[in-house]
């Protein structure tokens, strides 16, 4: 009897609804307050002498975050990020959009967390902080509508694709009007300057001829 192979698992594309702004700001002043506690340990830990303080706050980020690779690329009307999260899901995940920043953060469930419904702690002196978590913030090159951004989820890689806002056609409008009026300004000084021109030459040939 021929065995047959299990088929392979298929890779399925998961759409992400983008969170509220503030639902990750709260997240990420929870993130800032976690690292610069962990980073006052470390102070302690080296006997509260001065001049390391940026090492402190590296080690202590690198600890508690994981590194996400984020590319964005941009065409005529769209920008578009990808972004690199190996071991999360997309329940694990959230996204928020403004105009000008793209944020990513998430943190990893393990099955203990899953089954007694809180996260895992470990402990780093007196704090309690989560571990396998992500926080990433990316600032964009150009104006982009929120509303119509989507997000997928594939194998670990995000895709955020942000349509880019086109120019208002009032400023446009405005625009336009400012440089023909600018334009329409310069010929009737040039011309005024041409015609006083004209005129101080012909009176000074008049001036002369009177002299001769």
């Amino acid at each position: 009897m021929t065995q047959q192979s299990a088929p392979a698992p298929t890779l399925k594309t998961t759409n992400l609804t983008l969170v509220s702004p503030e639902e990750l700001l709260k997240h990420e002043e929870w993130i800032f307050d976690s690292i610069s506690r962990r980073a006052y340990e470390l102070f302690e830990n080296r006997g509260c002498t001065y001049g390391s303080d940026l090492d402190d706050w590296f080690r202590a980020e690198s600890e508690l975050l994981k590194p996400v690779k984020c590319h964005v690329l941009e065409s005529d009307d769209r920008l578009i990020a990808h972004a690199e999260v190996p071991g999360f899901g997309p329940h694990e995940i959230k996204v928020s959009l403004e105009p000008g920043w793209l944020k990513i953060g998430g943190r990893r469930e393990t099955s203990e967390n899953r089954n007694t419904g809180e996260a895992i702690m470990y402990s780093l002196g007196h704090s309690l902080l989560p571990a396998d978590q992500i926080f990433h913030v990316a600032e964009l090159s150009a104006e982009v509508d929120p509303s119509k951004a989507n997000v997928t989820f594939k194998d670990g890689m995000l895709e955020i694709v942000m349509p880019i806002v086109p120019p208002a056609n009032g400023a446009l409008t405005q625009a336009s009007v400012n440089s023909s009026v600018a334009n329409h300004t310069s010929d009737v000084t040039a011309t005024a300057s041409a015609d006083t021109a004209v005129k101080e030459t012909g009176d000074k040939g008049k001036a002369a001829s009177s002299i001769g």
